[in-house]
């Protein structure tokens, strides 16, 4: 019996850390979903002024001008900003984490492992 109460409470544990995990992971997804939309957006920004270099049409290139100050630039910035504040708030976790690893090694030393004879 004494086994089983055992398992029992480590998978209580277990659990509860992963409801403490999970939405630290959720966060980091969001941070490479964020980092992969400032990638396209750089590249568009990029065939942009390309396509500005290369344009004869003073009224064209102001057009272009403004399409990357008003539209990609602000969703490059807004994709920055929530990169470095999810970014902070999975840094926190980080220290957490280590608390919550250190309190799981006291609970469940060697001595919690042995079988009882």
């Amino acid at each position: 019996m004494k086994i089983q109460n055992s398992k029992d409470y480590l998978k209580e544990q277990v659990e509860q850390i992963k409801k403490q995990v999970d939405p630290t992971v959720v966060k980091t997804n969001d941070i490479i979903e964020n980092i992969k939309t400032s990638v396209i957006k750089v590249v568009d920004i990029n065939k942009l002024m390309l396509d500005w270099k290369n344009e004869k049409s003073n009224s064209r290139k102001k057009a272009i001008t403004n399409k990357i100050r008003d539209n990609d630039l602000e969703k490059l910035k807004q994709a920055y900003d929530k990169i470095v504040g999810e970014l902070g708030e999975v840094q926190k976790f980080g220290k957490q984490l280590e608390t919550i690893v250190n309190d799981f090694n006291k609970k469940f030393d060697d001595k919690f492992f042995e079988l009882e004879k």
